[in-house]
Order: structure tokens, then sequence, then C-alpha cells
């Protein structure tokens, strides 16, 4: 049977031969997920046999990473807020700047005392149900219009077993809410890639639900729609905690200023420097 060694060997081969590589520090990854291998394990080699079986599910995994097929879906988990949440095709994977949005959120749950939160277009749910594990009195509402999305959410919610202080509706943004429902914070990552950009994205992204990266043709589509009915569904001291790429920061402080409901506005930047995550307040 096949060890450690023998993957690297094959890996490398199928790298040169194919000239599609993959970095070794996914490669460890795979090694350690798939054949149940602790990782310092697999760093260490320590001539560790692995079963015909797993060989093969390995070669498979390392090939369908290599033509760029998302490590997150081969792998069907990611990390996220530090929590472990289910991945899977047809959800748009979480990225590690969406993690600004849930920390911007726990500031205010902190500073005011906000009990009801919603995540708005919140795809495999991470955002409102990191907000529901790590502030346990908040009652939190997640809702998306892909089912996917929804199945995924509920999956990751009876995994975290939170799921008696959390609702789930079905539909684009905020149209299957209750009229009269009301929320302390409302917090979104909607899709923003402007139209014209996505035939140039990295190939990682074309596996993943185009619905939930396509913000029409300037990537505004649904940041207006929601700019424009968020007020109606926050409490008067309420927030919209809002993620969106950085071009489009100089259109939302213009949109706000036009809106009625939202009298401030605070823009956050990523770890990089970017524009990235924008504050509205009714008050």
């Amino acid at each position: 049977m096949p060890d450690i060694d023998h993957i690297y060997r094959w890996a490398d081969t199928y790298f040169n031969k194919t000239g599609l590589p993959i970095p070794y520090r996914e490669l460890k990854i795979i090694i350690s997920e798939i054949a149940g291998i602790p990782k310092q394990k697999v760093i260490a080699k320590n001539n560790i046999v692995i079963s015909e079986s797993n060989f093969r599910r390995l070669k498979y995994t390392i090939k369908k990473r290599a033509g760029g097929y998302p490590l997150q879906y081969l792998l069907g988990h990611i990390e996220f807020m530090g929590i472990d949440f289910f991945t899977g095709q047809g959800v748009f994977i979480p990225r590690p700047e969406t993690e600004l949005v849930v920390e911007t959120a726990i500031k205010f749950i902190e500073q005011y005392k906000y009990k009801h939160v919603l995540d708005l277009c919140c795809g495999s749910g991470v955002i409102g149900l990191s907000i529901a594990l790590l502030k346990q009195p908040v009652k939190v509402s997640l809702t998306d219009i892909s089912k996917k999305a929804i199945i995924l959410s509920k999956k990751n919610c009876e995994k975290l077993g939170i799921c008696s202080k959390v609702t789930f509706y079905r539909g684009e943004l905020f149209s299957s809410l209750p009229r009269d429902i009301k929320f302390d914070l409302i917090v979104t990552n909607p899709p923003y890639v402007p139209h014209h950009r996505i035939a140039h994205l990295q190939k990682e992204l074309y596996y993943e639900p185009l619905n939930a990266l396509d913000g029409g043709s300037k990537g505004m589509k649904f940041i207006n729609s929601i700019i424009g009915q968020a007020g109606d569904f926050l409490t008067e001291s309420g927030m919209l905690v809002m993620e969106h790429d950085h071009t489009e920061a100089e259109h939302i402080k213009t949109l706000t200023g036009k809106t009625k409901g939202f009298k401030n506005l605070k823009i956050l930047n990523d770890l990089a420097g970017f524009q990235r995550v924008s504050i509205l307040g009714k008050s």
C-alpha cells in the first residue's frame, strides 16, 4: 500500500504532466482530510501507509482541485469566525473578509443591546449563525432566494444546536418577510460583482452560483434595493451592516444621502485597506 511520500511523488508527476499545480499547503489539507490523518502527521510524514481506496479518493480529489474546483466544496466544510460550517456546491463560499460584517454586528449588539437580527442573502448562513452562536440572547432570522442555501443554512443551524433561536424565510431580499416585522440590525453580503467583471474572475468562482455573485451592470442592483427597503424593516434605532465591493463605496454614499430613513453612514476598510463594509443608521 502507498505511503505519504508515494502520494507526493504521484502529485508531482501529475502537476508536471498537466501544468496544473496546487499549493502544497492545500495538498497537505487534502491528504489529512480525505485519508483521515492528523495534519501534524502529514507534515512529519512518518512513513504512514494509506489504503488503496483512500489513495484512489486522493487522486480524484487532487485532480479536481488542480482543475479549479473549489477546495471548500471538495472538503465539504469551511472555518469562519473560528466555527466549522458545512459548505456545498450551489451555495456561495464564505470569504474571510466577510468576518468584518460579523465583528461589526457583534459590537453593535453589545453596545446597543440589540435583540433581533436579520441575515439577508444568507447563503450558507455563516453571518447570521455566527451571531446567533456567539451572542446567545439574540434571535436571528435568515433569508435567501435559493432553496439550496436555505437547506444548507438549516443543516449548519442543526450542527451548531441553535435552531431554537433561528427563523428561516425563503424569498428574494425582503419579499418573504412578514410586513410588520422589525429588526434591530440587518446584516448582509449581497451579490455585488459588476456583471462585466464576472468573466474575468478566478476560475474557482465559475463553480459557484452566478446569482450569488452577479450584482447587475454596475454591481448595485441588489444594494440599491436593500438600501431602499431596509428602513421599513428596522426599528427606530436600527442599523444596516452591508458588505460591498470597494468600487461601490462612493455610490453608496450618494444613494444614502438621497434615501429616506437613513441619517448616518460609515464605511469600514477590510484588512487589505479596501472600503468593504458600510454601516447605515436610522438615528
